[in-house]
């Protein structure tokens, strides 16, 4: 498989591109795992984050809280430190040529190909009557990609299955029609555990109300670390680095003698863990207490704040994927 580690000595990739569903309130497994990552490519490498609301409305949600979560989605990516000035964040209905090319890629993409994606048999599982977008959500996701020759794209290695099918879409039209995509690679931070949730049970979910959110104050904080599971049972199978406990993530954070001890004392000797687990809580307020910060500083200015900056943002993200559309209408006899 052609991907690239984070620990990969190759010369970096010009053009970064990732894209999240706006569905509430992040929590700190997605902090550690994925917005911290992108803090990090976009010191090095021009990053666009696009929010995916299209991918959203694929799964049952409620209308009137849609797009007040698209812009909270973005507050909170700025208050954890994503540079609007290094990484152009955008929405991804807002630029139609997303939708055009999705259907062109639909067009060359076996149904055989779509049919055995895990995520759409995770979902339709779970939903039971899935819907066309649901189906084709893959082929949208590859010209998430492609519009904006990105050369990287940051997954986990759950979503690995999906950029390699993006490979195959850019392979597939480059052949039929011409060299016109650049075929992008992931980018899988093979050292950034997942969290386990604090329950014990899988990992760090919305959907399973295990998380620490990074909004939740101090005293939220406080009871949910309390009530955490100290030492759960592991899974027996995983990719990539094995999961963590929200404490060993604490201990990793705070390497100093008092946590070492105490983390000694309740993880092996099953004593002072109510010390430890207070000193847990404490720490890791201290350390979102920033996002927090900013967050405030950030809703204090209104919607029409965000709403403003996205706008923008999208005439820039709408200009350059109608130079990559240009190219695609003229090498597939559309104009």
């Amino acid at each position: 498989m052609d991907q690239i580690s984070h620990n990969d000595q190759h010369k970096p990739a010009s053009r970064v591109i990732t894209g999240l569903r706006p569905t509430g309130s992040l929590h700190i497994g997605n902090l550690i795992t994925s917005v911290a990552r992108l803090v990090e490519l976009q010191k090095t490498q021009e990053c666009l984050l696009f929010v995916a609301d299209l991918h959203a409305i694929t799964t049952p949600y409620e209308p009137k809280e849609l797009r007040a979560r698209v812009i909270d989605t973005v507050r909170l990516y700025l208050a954890a430190g994503v540079d609007p000035d290094k990484c152009l964040i955008f929405v991804q209905s807002e630029v139609s040529q997303h939708t055009e090319l999705g259907w062109i890629l639909s067009s060359l993409l076996p149904v055989a190909e779509l049919e055995r994606m895990t995520q759409y048999k995770e979902k339709t599982a779970q939903h039971k009557k899935p819907n066309l977008g649901l189906f084709s959500y893959p082929a949208l996701m590859a010209a998430d990609i492609l519009l904006y020759d990105a050369d990287l794209v940051p997954v986990g290695q759950d979503q690995v299955q999906h950029v390699e099918l993006t490979r195959t879409a850019a392979r597939k039209f480059n052949k039929a029609f011409g060299e016109t995509f650049r075929v992008p690679r992931p980018y899988v931070a093979h050292d950034r555990a997942r969290i386990i949730g604090l329950d014990g049970k899988g990992k760090m979910s919305k959907s399973l109300g295990n998380t620490l959110n990074l909004l939740d104050s101090p005293e939220v904080i406080g009871k949910k670390i309390r009530k955490a599971v100290i030492n759960p049972e592991r899974p027996t199978s995983f990719e990539g680095a094995k999961p963590i406990t929200i404490f060993e993530l604490h201990d990793q954070l705070f390497p100093d003698v008092q946590t070492a001890e105490l983390s000694k004392q309740c993880h092996r000797e099953n004593r002072n863990c109510k010390d430890y687990k207070e000193l847990v809580a404490q720490n890791l307020a201290a350390y979102l207490a920033p996002i927090r910060q900013r967050y405030a500083e950030l809703a204090a200015k209104g919607d029409a704040y965000i709403e403003r900056f996205l706008a923008a943002n999208a005439d820039l993200a709408r200009a350059r994927a109608e130079q990559t559309m240009q190219r695609v209408r003229e090498a597939s006899g559309l104009r």
